[in-house]
């Protein structure tokens, strides 16, 4: 346990700082955690996770959710510690409480708090900055003490100190003992009775709060280090899943903090390509290999423009060679697709209602100029003639379910033009595909994000209206419940994160980060509109979409290269850093995604939030997925705001780093609302 973060160098600026500053002190105090030790995991909780995978394997299945309860555990008994106005708890209370949420375990507190311990003992490494720090104090015959808000036992908290390199007997005040707190200040005043007034005094810590503006409300000096910091991700749920990602992330994002060379934003976003992206994309490509296999899949498409992603780590995973799979990439769109279907299941002069409200989704932010636009019907003088006279204005937000319904009635009454347009899509798309050899192979399979389930039945549909009674497979992130009336005529669905046999609540994670993975696994190009035969070949018309494109290429871009780069190493080597091939599960890529896109740190969502998605069938509107703060605004505006986003974990983070006090309720509530499956403790974060 002795050495420190990889790919660590101490900051020699920092030193000549604290070397300046000893001179002119008595006494040196270190904060313990994230200052003179660190976890190498991404948040303090994932040690509950760690303790939980051991557990399991001791145990079996009464031990699985011990983590999370554990997390709830302690909320409980810190709320239980405010309403007698006490500033801590220790580790007995917090297991006291974890026998009233999981009394299967109550017989077995002892040997559960040895196996978190032990998980703290395997993740705890010493900062070499503070080593070196700590070892100049002491030969400067200068007082050495070590203070931490923790309520950890303080006896092992001095024992992880000894192993660290702090000594044989570090001194060690800590609130689970004194029952007073950095934060709150009270130890301040406990301190400088013990050592006397006139001691001048240094403190070395993290926190802006604890050790920073409290210690120099009393008089103390500070010189803050705050390089092993680490988040608290509002909103995280502890699992034994995440410990795949908390690993990797931690041990990149430390080396990544050089004391010379700060990390760029694009180095940052790479960065988290290698360690979201690698889990996420990598799990589902080996729940997906095999699965091919079985079925006799010969090949597979990855549909535009989802598919991106996808398509470009299947080849960095040298999949086809290993298997003997052909795979494309094939330019297909919910636009095209959808007019395509709507021909081959036309009867007479009837739109269906599922065309009508795919024409006319229900956006209402968006004006009727701008719909019929997206649709390709704004030339069509009755159909505009007639939503002038219903609506009047058509270049103001419908704003109403009425007004939406009232437009979809237009168009069912001008069926012709509608007709025409799905009448010629569908003959472009299916020379399109029959160009790509698409359905000419015995058993081809599409590869996509997933959802409704809508792109796969249209391509079986098309097919069928072709003559080619061929059986096509899906294989997706994630189906949603809907997706369930789509397998009749889709065929064979599965799905590696979330499908539509789950309880809707159970998939509400996914689906509050479905716009985000969209973005993430995007191609650098817009979306397919439409079909045109360039001498003889046919070639796909994409949307004109600059702000995505833009978007990509700062953003999207860098992270996709990241995570292409650890798909390469982890299947070609075995492993990429501290990650391994083992780790790539679905439940260790959903446990990554739901980290950081449900709860996501300040930096992520600096890094992420430009990201631009567009809602609409025409993808040419495309908002910000973290738009600016109108923080001062009433509580319905914000929720208003908040509906038309993508990104609503990265909002609300957003928003509440930018308020304090009084506001941060507005949020909560917010939050409440939005993350219903999270727990209150972990909403609390929000607060």
């Amino acid at each position: 346990m002795s050495s420190g973060p990889p790919g660590w160098r101490v900051d020699e600026a920092w030193q000549a700082a604290f070397a300046q500053a000893l001179d002119e002190v008595d006494i040196v105090s270190f904060d313990v955690f994230d200052t003179a030790i660190t976890r190498l995991t991404d948040t303090p909780r994932d040690i509950f996770a760690a303790a939980e995978r051991d557990l399991v394997l001791q145990w079996g299945d009464m031990a699985q959710g011990f983590a999370a309860a554990r997390a709830q555990s302690e909320w409980a008994a810190r709320q239980n510690a405010a309403a007698q106005q006490r500033e801590e708890v220790g580790l007995d209370e917090i297991y006291a409480e974890l026998a009233r949420h999981m009394p299967q375990l109550a017989p077995l507190l002892a040997q559960i708090q040895q196996a978190e311990l032990a998980a703290e003992t395997e993740f705890c490494k010493p900062v070499p900055d503070i080593l070196r720090a700590h070892a100049h104090a002491l030969a400067a015959n200068k007082r050495v003490l070590f203070l931490s808000d923790m309520y950890l036992p303080a006896n092992f908290v001095r024992g992880l100190l000894r192993g660290c390199g702090f000594g044989a007997a570090p001194p060690l005040w800590i609130s689970s003992e004194t029952g007073r707190t950095k934060s709150r200040g009270g130890i301040w005043p406990l301190l400088r009775r013990e050592i006397g007034p006139p001691a001048r005094l240094l403190h070395i810590g993290d926190d802006e709060h604890a050790d920073r503006l409290q210690p120099a409300a009393h008089g103390v000096r500070v010189l803050p280090f705050i390089r092993a910091r680490s988040s608290r991700r509002a909103g995280a749920v502890a699992m034994p899943a995440i410990l795949p990602f908390s690993r990797a992330q931690r041990t990149a994002e430390l080396a990544a903090r050089h004391p010379a060379t700060p990390e760029t934003n694009e180095a940052a976003r790479h960065r988290t390509g290698q360690v979201l992206g690698g889990l996420m994309v990598g799990g589902f490509l080996r729940w997906l290999e095999p699965r091919l296999l079985r079925y006799g899949i010969d090949h597979v498409y990855f549909c535009a423009r989802d598919g991106w992603l996808l398509h470009q780590a299947w080849q960095a995973a040298d999949i086809s060679a290993r298997t003997g799979i052909a795979a494309s990439y094939l330019y297909v769109s919910r636009w095209p697709l959808h007019l395509a279907r709507a021909h081959a299941e036309a009867s007479g002069t009837r739109l269906t209602p599922a065309l009508l409200h795919f024409l006319i989704p229900e956006t209402p932010e968006m004006s009727a100029s701008t719909l019929l636009r997206q649709a390709r019907l704004d030339q069509e003088a009755d159909i505009t003639q007639a939503a002038y006279s219903a609506l009047g204005a058509l270049d103001v937000p419908l704003a109403t379910a009425d007004r939406l319904a009232s437009l979809r009635n237009i168009l069912a009454a001008h069926p012709a033009p509608v007709l025409a347009l799905a009448a010629q899509t569908h003959a472009a798309l299916s020379a399109y595909l029959a160009q790509e050899g698409f359905g000419t192979t015995a058993r081809p399979a599409i590869i996509d994000l997933g959802w409704h389930g809508t792109m796969q039945a249209a391509l079986s549909q098309i097919l069928r209206a072709g003559g080619r009674n061929v059986p096509l497979a899906g294989f997706y992130y994630a189906l949603w419940p809907a997706a369930s009336g789509q397998r009749p005529a889709a065929g064979w669905m599965e799905a590696a994160f979330g499908n539509d046999f789950m309880a809707p609540s159970e998939l509400q994670p996914l689906r509050r980060t479905a716009d985000m993975l969209e973005e993430l696994h995007g191609a650098p190009e817009g979306s397919v509109r439409d079909y045109r035969c360039d001498n003889g070949r046919w070639m796909p018309v994409l949307a004109d979409a600059q702000a995505e494109r833009q978007a990509y290429q700062s953003i999207t871009r860098p992270f996709q290269e990241g995570t292409l780069a650890a798909i390469s190493a982890l299947f070609s080597k075995g492993q990429h850093g501290s990650l391994r091939l083992a780790d790539l599960t679905p439940e260790a890529g959903l446990a990554a995604l739901r980290a950081v896109l449900l709860a996501p740190t300040s930096r992520e969502v600096a890094l992420f939030g430009g990201l631009v998605h567009c809602r609409g069938t025409g993808h040419d509107t495309a908002l910000p997925v973290v738009g600016p703060a109108p923080v001062s605004a009433p509580a319905h505006r914000l929720q208003e705001d908040l509906a038309q986003r993508s990104w609503p974990a990265g909002v609300l983070r957003a928003w509440r780093d930018a308020v304090d006090g009084p506001d941060r309720a507005t949020i909560l509530a917010l939050a409440r609302d939005m993350f219903p499956f999270l727990p209150e403790h972990e909403l609390r974060h929000y607060a």
